[in-house]
């Protein structure tokens, strides 16, 4: 084989991995979050239909400027109840809220989970945004 052939070989190889790549990373999105997510959320864990250990932390990554709360949905009455301030930590500086439920306690089965956010600085903006998970 001369040089040449070996060359176009290595090219062709080259740019069908190229095109590989870039086909999965447009498959794959952003980890399979939903589109409709407001901007003001940048992140989430775990994702909307989610399947995780009970265990797992619930995160919320906000944009800067912007507090949040979270809130469960009670199956029994399907009211909305804020998840105790004691289990939920908030780190103004990076806008990340993060609730890891006490060893031993975390709800299990299907969750409804709703973040209920609002600006703290500039014009008031509230907003709010529900997604469900399974724990086991």
């Amino acid at each position: 084989m001369d040089a040449a052939r070996a060359r176009a070989i290595h090219y062709g190889l080259a740019t069908l991995l190229v095109l590989a790549v870039a086909l999965s990373v447009t498959l794959a999105g952003e980890s399979g979050e939903a589109p409709d997510r407001p901007p003001e959320i940048e992140g989430l864990s775990p994702a909307d239909g989610s399947q995780v250990p009970r265990q797992q932390p619930i995160v919320v990554d906000l944009v800067a400027g912007f507090e949040a709360e979270l809130f469960i949905r009670d199956r029994s009455s399907g009211a909305w109840v804020p998840v105790p301030a004691t289990e939920v930590t908030f780190e103004p500086a990076t806008g990340v809220l993060r609730w890891l439920p006490p060893p031993g306690t975390g709800p299990a089965g299907h969750l409804d989970l709703r973040v209920e956010f609002r600006s703290v600085t500039g014009p008031l903006r509230l907003g709010a945004y529900e997604w469900s998970i399974r724990t086991y």
